[in-house]
C-alpha cells in the first residue's frame, strides 16, 4: 500500500510537471517571439525548435530525476531501510549524463521556467529547477580551464571583499584563515593546485576575454554580470599593484593583457572620458557614467569612423561605450599620463609642469566614480 501511495504521488508530479512544460513552453516561445534584437530578428521557426528542443530535455532530466527518486524511495519503503539517493545527487546524475548535450538554449530557457514558476508562485517546481540550475553550471565550471573556473568562483561573489580573498588564493595559493574555502567548488583539494596550474597573467587574458567577446555583440545579453567581470578585472589589476609595491623585484612595467594598441583604441570610449574629464561637479559626471555605462547611449559621443576596414556585406561591430571597453581606456590614459608627468615629457606639460597633475587627479577621480557605479550595476537585483 505504501509503495502505490509513493508511485501515485511520483506519477502526479510527473503529469503535473510535463503540463507545466507545455504551458511554459508556450509562454517563452511567445516571450521569445514579442522581444527580437531590434538588429537581428531570429527566425520565429528556429527560435520554436531551439525552445522545443531544450523542454524537452528539460524534461527528460525532471522524468529521469523524479523516476531515480521513486525507484530508491520505493525500495526502502521494501526493505524498511532509509532512502540512499538525496535529491541533490538524483539531480546530478542527470545532468552528468546528459552534460554534453546541454548548450546556452537550455541554460535561456531554464532561465526563463525558473522566472514563470516564480511568478506563479510554485515553489516545489521551482527549488527543483534552481537545483538543477546550479548544478549545470557547477559541472560546465569543472569542465573549464583552471583560470576559467578561478574566476567562475569570484564572480559568484556580490562583495568586493569576498572576490578579493578568491583571487587572493588563486593567485598565491593561500587561503586566509578563518575564510571559508571554496577550492571544492573548483573540484580541487586546495587553491595550491590550481595556482600552480596557471600560466603568468592567465587570469587577466581569461576574464579580459569574457569582457571583449560580451561587448563584441550588438546587444550585451547581461549588463550587472558584465558590470561584475569589470570589477573583477580593476580588482586583478589592483591586487598586481599591491603585489608590485610589496615585491619589486616581481615588478613588471604592465599586464601585458591589458596594453593597447594605439590603433585598438576605442575612439567613441576616448571621446567621451574627455568630455568627462571637462565636468567640475561630481554629481554631473556620475549622472553621464550611469548613462553610459547601464545602457547602449548614442548620446554618449559621436559615432567614429571604423578603426579597421570592412569586408563587403560585412557588418559594423558596435562602437558604443561600454564597462569594458571604457575602464581599460581611462587605465591606458592614466598609465601613459602618469609616464609622461614623471618624465616631464609633452607640449603641455613642458609649458604648465602642473597640469599633468591635475588631470591625473581628475582621472583618479573619474576612476573612482565609475568603479562607483559599477558596483551600483553588479548588486542591483
Amino acid at each position: 500500500h505504501g509503495c502505490q501511495q509513493v508511485a501515485a504521488i511520483v506519477q502526479q508530479r510527473l503529469h503535473r510537471d510535463q503540463w507545466r512544460t507545455a504551458r511554459q513552453r508556450h509562454n517563452m516561445a511567445c516571450c521569445a517571439q514579442s522581444k527580437p534584437d531590434a538588429q537581428h530578428k531570429m527566425d520565429p521557426a528556429a527560435i520554436r525548435e531551439n525552445v522545443d528542443r531544450a523542454a524537452a530535455m528539460l524534461g527528460q532530466m525532471l522524468e529521469g530525476i523524479m523516476r531515480d527518486m521513486f525507484v530508491d524511495q520505493a525500495t526502502a519503503f521494501v526493505t524498511q531501510d532509509q532512502p540512499e539517493l538525496a535529491q541533490s545527487q538524483a539531480i546530478r546524475n542527470a545532468v552528468v549524463q546528459r552534460i554534453e548535450f546541454l548548450d546556452a538554449n537550455f541554460l535561456a530557457s531554464l532561465n526563463v521556467y525558473i522566472k514563470v514558476t516564480r511568478q506563479r508562485k510554485e515553489v516545489g517546481l521551482q527549488e527543483l529547477l534552481e537545483a538543477l540550475q546550479q548544478e549545470v553550471l557547477r559541472q560546465v565550471a569543472l569542465r573549464l580551464p583552471p583560470a576559467a573556473r578561478a574566476m567562475d568562483v569570484a564572480m559568484q561573489h556580490v562583495k568586493k571583499d569576498a572576490r578579493l580573498t578568491v583571487l587572493r588564493a588563486v593567485m598565491y595559493g593561500d587561503q586566509p584563515a578563518g575564510t571559508p574555502s571554496e577550492a571544492g567548488v573548483l573540484g580541487i583539494d586546495s587553491w595550491q593546485e590550481i595556482q600552480m596550474k596557471l600560466e603568468p597573467d592567465a587570469l587577466m587574458s581569461t576574464v579580459g576575454q569574457l569582457i571583449e567577446d560580451m561587448e563584441d555583440q550588438q546587444v550585451v545579453a547581461d549588463r550587472r554580470l558584465l558590470s561584475r567581470m569589470v570589477l573583477v578585472r580593476e580588482e586583478l589589476r589592483w591586487l598586481e599593484a599591491e603585489r608590485n609595491y610589496f615585491q619589486p623585484e616581481s615588478s613588471s612595467d604592465e599586464v601585458s593583457a591589458m596594453r593597447f594598441a594605439r590603433k585598438n583604441v576605442p575612439q567613441r570610449c576616448v571621446a567621451f572620458l574627455k568630455e568627462v574629464l571637462l565636468v567640475n561637479d561630481p554629481r554631473r559626471r556620475v549622472a553621464l557614467l550611469t548613462k553610459a555605462l547601464e545602457e547602449d547611449w548614442e548620446g554618449a559621443a559621436p559615432q567614429q569612423k571604423p578603426q579597421q576596414s570592412l569586408a563587403e556585406g560585412e557588418e559594423r561591430p558596435s562602437d558604443c561605450v561600454r564597462p569594458g571597453r571604457f575602464m581599460a581606456t581611462l587605465h591606458a590614459l592614466e598609465t601613459q599620463l602618469k609616464q609622461s608627468v614623471e618624465h616631464g615629457v609633452g607640449l603641455p606639460l613642458e609649458r604648465d609642469p602642473q597640469q599633468g597633475e591635475r588631470v591625473l587627479k581628475r582621472l583618479g577621480d573619474v576612476h573612482e566614480e565609475a568603479m562607483a557605479v559599477l558596483d551600483r550595476l553588479q548588486s542591483a537585483v
